[in-house]
């Protein structure tokens, strides 16, 4: 099995590299995402299929307190989520 980011879990791991990484990984943020896929590929393929379910998860979590999904948090917002 090949993994593939799906659109939520790229737009996830994308809004969360400002907040993990040091500032000046911002810009190479598509190639840290691309390189996460290739980490998650080497995992099992049970892991593989329900990742996806917990990028969606974080994603709506956000949506109770701060009426937005997590990848569409402003700085401050992404930072304490």
């Amino acid at each position: 099995m090949t993994y593939a980011h799906y659109e939520t879990a790229r737009a996830v791991l994308t809004s969360l590299v400002p907040v993990i990484c040091p500032p000046e990984a911002v810009p190479l943020a598509a190639a840290i995402v691309d390189h996460i896929a290739l980490t998650f590929g080497a995992t099992p393929a049970l892991l593989q299929q329900v990742l996806p379910i917990g990028f969606l998860a974080y994603d709506v979590g956000a949506l109770p307190r701060y009426g937005r999904r997590a990848r569409a948090l402003v700085p401050e917002q992404a930072e304490a989520y």
